[in-house]
């Protein structure tokens, strides 16, 4: 969870013990304060308002933290379920709790969920890489509870597709949900891109 908070790998480079150790947020302070660079713009973090960022941060960590175990206890069924759970802690929206979320899928606290190969939250790259699948442009699919089912949905068409293996090599690991929704977002790029759209980042063609 803290390392998806802190989404510049560097950043996590720093504070590695306390990631893997007992946590320490006045730790972990001393040693961020500092650096020029602490978070990426590769999707929005938020933390306790009106105060530095990394302070805002550390502050919802800290109230986050105690909050896990007995959430954590009853996890493991579906990724779905344990993804509301997690987006009841203050600061962590559907996309961060989707992001946890699919970390814990390679861990044994989720990683014999059942609904891995049929849920996914579309987050809001995907959301326009589908709708320019759908649509030819960028727009026409939200974040509503009735747009998420019909993307679902679609996903799974893709899904279905991805298992063809003139669409993808049967010896390439094989996609899961995620995997659609991770891509949908890249496909958002790569159409904005070819439409001569302003990107964050540059690529090359």
């Amino acid at each position: 969870m803290i390392y998806r908070w802190f989404n510049f790998v560097p950043t996590n480079t720093i504070i590695k013990d306390l990631l893997l150790g007992k946590w320490d947020s006045a730790e972990a302070n001393r040693r961020l304060r500092n650096e020029s660079k602490i978070f990426t713009g590769a999707y929005i973090v938020i933390g306790r308002p009106f105060m530095p960022k990394l302070q805002g941060v550390l502050l919802a960590i800290d109230a986050a933290i105690p909050q896990l175990p007995k959430m954590v206890s009853t996890w493991g069924e579906t990724l779905e379920e344990s993804w509301k759970d997690i987006k009841t802690i203050d600061f962590l929206g559907g996309f961060m709790a989707h992001e946890i979320v699919q970390d814990l899928r390679y861990t044994q606290i989720l990683e014999e969920a059942t609904d891995i190969n049929t849920w996914s939250n579309m987050g809001p790259g995907a959301i326009r890489g589908m709708s320019w699948l759908v649509f030819g442009h960028g727009e026409g699919f939200s974040d509503s509870v009735a747009q998420q089912k019909k993307m679902l949905k679609l996903a799974a068409e893709l899904l279905v597709m991805s298992r063809d293996p003139e669409n993808w090599p049967a010896e390439w690991p094989a996609w899961e949900m995620h995997q659609v929704e991770f891509l949908l977002c890249e496909t958002a790029k790569y159409f904005r891109s070819y439409h001569g759209h302003r990107q964050k980042r540059r690529y090359q063609r």
